[in-house]
């Protein structure tokens, strides 16, 4: 006994029609360029996050190392003592030797009742870098600076005044720049006065 196959019709034939072919060209090609033209746009744009997280992380190394500084009513002296600083730093001081939070100014002084921005690299220099605590390297890559601004603030119940006895709390402004985009960063903190208290 012997089994025979049907024969084949003309309408069993297997493959793809031609318009079949064309019509699968067509809907991977929009595909295609729809998940493409996303991927341009991701592309293009995607170095902004890495600027702005490295815009973020300077200002945040930048306003802990002031934040770090001591702040007390006299620089270093015994309790109970006469307060001298208000804003500025010693002349021939630098950023490396500074002993207060009140150091951040411009002013070569300590008892100047305002506080000049101090600004760390070069504006608009691509190739500038902010350097580091110790002034040998670098605390950013090349096209960054910042700007470091103290004002005498009330904090809370406590009051502040641009006189070396008022000058209890500071607020502190770090603003983070880059040749990279036209966007910046700002980032601010506090600081109190803590001991030796004042005769």
């Amino acid at each position: 006994m012997s089994i025979k196959s049907p024969p084949m019709s003309p309408n069993r034939t297997s493959g793809f029609t031609l318009i079949e072919v064309i019509m699968f060209i067509v809907i991977i090609s929009v595909a295609l360029t729809g998940v493409l033209a996303a991927l341009n746009l991701t592309t293009k744009s995607s170095a902004d996050p890495l600027i702005r997280k490295q815009m973020m992380t300077i200002a945040e190394t930048l306003v802990d190392e002031v934040q770090m500084r001591p702040f007390t009513y006299c620089d270093g002296g015994p309790s109970p003592c006469v307060p001298t600083q208000i804003f500025g730093h010693d002349a021939g001081t630098d950023r490396p030797t500074y002993t207060s939070v009140t150091n951040y100014c411009t002013e070569a002084t300590t008892t100047s009742a305002t506080c000049s921005t101090i600004t760390l690299g070069t504006p608009n220099d691509a190739s500038s870098t902010i350097p580091d605590l110790s002034g040998i390297g670098a605390t950013s890559p090349p096209g960054y600076w910042a700007t470091i601004s103290l004002t005498a603030q009330a904090l809370g119940g406590i009051a502040s005044t641009n006189t070396a006895a008022g000058l209890n709390a500071v607020l502190i402004t770090v603003t983070v720049s880059t040749t990279r985009t036209s966007e910046t960063i700002t980032l601010q903190g506090y600081r109190t006065r803590w001991a030796p208290e004042p005769s």
